[in-house]
């Protein structure tokens, strides 16, 4: 039993190496595993609340673009202006969306200095599109009031064309035939 002893000393250092790198795997799978759920918290909190602000301020500017449609194939002034309310209601919902997508960008603890640079940039360009949208809208509630108004002067011209037509055709019938 002495003379084997020679063969346990290797296989206690080989066994103690095997543990001691079990246990370095280890402690760099747990260091790398509170790597993933720390950018899996930033995901879920950070990220994924500023794409639904984003996502609604998609939502904000497809809904104007279907009232504008609408507001064009509109029939009466009421229609046109409930469409306008509605456009300035979305603009509303697009200002407050875009201001808690800065808001939440700005508070975040790393350094955005070029992305603070591009959300203002982005802020004076929503600004200037939504003063030209409203510019817009106004004319196109202006240009459906004018087409309103020469459809109720085409209707007036034609009912004074037919009668006009049913005079005509009376003092036809009524006056006797040249041949």
């Amino acid at each position: 039993m002495f003379k084997t002893m020679k063969t346990w000393r290797p296989l206690g250092m080989g066994f103690g190496l095997v543990s001691l790198l079990l246990v370095l795997i280890s402690a760099i799978c747990l260091w790398r595993l509170g790597e993933i759920g720390s950018g899996l918290d930033r995901v879920v909190n950070d990220g994924f609340p500023k794409s639904v602000i984003a996502g609604d301020i998609i939502a904000y500017v497809n809904s104007n673009a279907r009232v504008t449609r609408e507001m064009v194939l509109a029939d009466s002034k009421e229609e046109i202006d409930g469409r306008l309310r509605k456009i300035a209601e979305n603009r509303k919902g697009i200002t407050e969306s875009f201001d808690k997508l800065v808001k939440a960008s700005r508070s975040e603890s790393v350094n955005l200095a070029s992305g603070s640079e591009e959300l203002s940039s982005s802020s004076e360009q929503i600004s200037r599109s939504m003063g030209e949208q409203a510019r817009r809208a106004s004319q196109i509630a202006s240009a459906t009031t004018e087409m309103a108004q020469t459809v109720a002067d085409m209707a007036g011209n034609a009912s004074g064309i037919v009668k006009s037509v049913e005079q005509t055709v009376t003092v036809a019938k009524d006056s006797p035939r040249h041949l």
